[in-house]
Order: structure tokens, then C-alpha cells, then sequence
């Protein structure tokens, strides 16, 4: 092969070797910019659901409140609070899980 056939060939491989990078380049920043905004989405996720146990919470609360004071039957009442006491001992025990201790 003549030399400046291997000159030629090189150009071309050096040329495409550079675009190659600059579109990697590229894509880095795009995938930056990706990362940012999924951990945006991922703390707006997690304060949401914050917020839903909360409102589900106070609904619950609320519901108590109203079988109490309209007078429902003893049973009834006590079925609500056995199950509210569940969930807070169920809540316990997911804090106390020796894999969330710090």
C-alpha cells in the first residue's frame, strides 16, 4: 500500500476516532444532567409519600374521632384502635431492624 494511501487511511481513522469522543463527551453530560434530575424526582417522591402516610394518618384520626363521637359500639371502636396499635407496632419494629441502625 502506498504511504499516502496509509496517510489517508489514518486521517479518516483519526477523524472518526474524535467524532467518537466528542459524541462520548456528550453523552457524559447528558448523562449528568439525567442524574440530577432523577435524585430531584427520587426526594420528590420520598417527600410525597412523607406526606400521604401523614394525610393517611390524620384520615384515620379523623375516622376515630367521628366513631367516638357519634357513639358507635364499643367493638367497633376497639377493632380500630387494635389495628392502629398494629401498625404502630409494626412501625417499631421496622425502626428497630438492625439493618436501619446507624
Amino acid at each position: 500500500m502506498p504511504e499516502s494511501e496509509t496517510l489517508d487511511m489514518l486521517r479518516s481513522l483519526r477523524i472518526k476516532v474524535e467524532h467518537f469522543v466528542e459524541q462520548y463527551q456528550v453523552m457524559v453530560e447528558k448523562m449528568k444532567v439525567i442524574e440530577t434530575i432523577n435524585s430531584d424526582l427520587l426526594k420528590k417522591n420520598q417527600e410525597f409519600q412523607k406526606h400521604f402516610e401523614q394525610m393517611n394518618n390524620e384520615l384515620k384520626i379523623q375516622n376515630l374521632t367521628e366513631l367516638l363521637t357519634q357513639g358507635k359500639g364499643k367493638t367497633e371502636v376497639k377493632a380500630i384502635i387494635d389495628r392502629i396499635v398494629r401498625d404502630i407496632d409494626k412501625c417499631i419494629g421496622l425502626i428497630n431492624q438492625p439493618d436501619l441502625k446507624e
